[in-house]
């Protein structure tokens, strides 16, 4: 029973990413929001099946498998359905712009792919990680509802922009810090929990957007490690 825990958490990945679809088009008023909150559901589910995985040692084949179309369903194929409908509400009528955010599962099935054929992405990662961007497109529409001035949101040429940009970092040679923690203990997982900490204090400040700022940091930080590395 141990070792099927973890497809426990992600089979709930699964869930989240289905349930979510079905929100981003519905007609309620509030059917992307919930679409929305849903991706960071579903990203908790993520974390919480690598990490019983780790801590239980219930590694399979299946469960790599499973984690991989989970992610592909939540983090690819969600986020775009989300930027698809921004994109949607914003561009003229009869435009094709709102097709631009197919980069979004394109890329995220690429970086999906090149991970599980990657043996070096243990202690970090080679690219931005799929659920971090996934994180960063749902949070714009909250970002929205919280602040309607954010007006990126009525803008649909920057958001093609966007999701063409952030899309390509899912692809980049850029190593990306990981919050993979192979046991519970300070000592040996002392920069995760300090960025867990941080991240918790800015979304506590600053709400829905603290999410979006959260991920933007994320990606200029590893930015800066990986050219001062360079070096």
């Amino acid at each position: 029973m141990k070792r099927h825990i973890p497809n426990i958490f992600t089979c709930l990945n699964i869930i989240c990413g289905f349930v979510g679809i079905t929100q981003a088009f519905s007609t309620t008023e509030n059917g992307l929001l919930v679409a929305c909150y849903l991706v960071g559901v579903a990203a908790i589910f993520d974390f919480i099946d690598g990490m019983s995985a780790r801590l239980l040692g219930a590694y399979s084949d299946l469960g790599k498998q499973l984690d991989s179309l989970a992610d592909m369903i939540s983090f690819g194929l969600l986020p775009g359905i989300i930027m698809y409908k921004l994109l949607l509400t914003t561009a003229p009528p009869g435009s094709m712009l709102p097709y631009a955010a197919t980069v979004i599962p394109l890329f995220s099935a690429l970086r999906l792919a090149k991970f599980n054929l990657d043996d070096d992405q243990d202690g970090s990662f080679i690219g931005l990680p799929t659920p971090a961007h996934a994180v960063f497109i749902a949070s714009l529409p909250l970002a929205g509802y919280q602040h309607i001035e954010f007006n990126l949101l009525v803008n649909p040429e920057a958001l093609a922009l966007l999701s063409g940009i952030t899309s390509l970092l899912l692809v980049s040679r850029i190593p990306m810090f990981s919050l993979k923690m192979k046991s519970a203990g300070w000592s040996e997982n002392r920069n995760q929990y300090l960025s867990i900490i941080a991240a918790l204090i800015i979304i506590s400040v600053f709400h829905f957007i603290g999410f979006t700022i959260v991920i933007i940091l994320y990606i200029l930080t590893s930015l800066f490690k990986s050219i001062i590395k360079t070096s």
